[in-house]
């Protein structure tokens, strides 16, 4: 899976998008790749993308596990876009377990317009148009 993101430190905000098939080991090194990342800081707020994403090959305890990883502090939100219903209710399961296990505010939509309005930035953000993109993870 392709994967990139952009950090935004004048908005305090990562945003993560990515192409193809999401899988565990992809999540692992995102995280990681953006922790390490000097500009990071955990206290940003973190719009995930996921609408490129044709399948998540996931388990259930895979999804508990990446609930409970997390490089972003308490007081940071996120925001999730998905484009169908099946990846709406898995990203819902997701965002349960992230409030359990760390109480982040963790929110769910099917536009970006929407999470870009709970997140508090400007409707006519472009998350893209502020900061350089970085891959993560390289195609296969």
């Amino acid at each position: 899976m392709p994967c990139e993101y952009m950090i935004d430190p004048t908005r305090r905000l990562v945003t993560s998008r990515g192409t193809g098939t999401f899988c565990y080991r992809d999540h692992l090194d995102h995280v990681e790749t953006i922790g390490r990342d000097p500009r990071f800081q955990p206290e940003f707020n973190h719009l995930v993308d996921c609408r490129g994403f044709d399948h998540f090959d996931l388990t259930s305890a895979e999804i508990q596990a990446m609930s409970r990883l997390t490089i972003f502090a308490a007081s940071s939100r996120r925001a999730l876009v998905v484009a169908s219903l099946l990846h709406f209710g898995l990203a819902r399961i997701f965002a349960a377990l992230r409030s359990r296990s760390h109480r982040q505010e963790t929110a769910v939509f099917r536009t970006l317009d929407d999470a870009v309005k709970w997140l508090g930035l400007p409707a006519t953000y472009n998350p893209g148009s502020h900061a350089e993109a970085m891959p993560t993870t390289q195609e296969a």
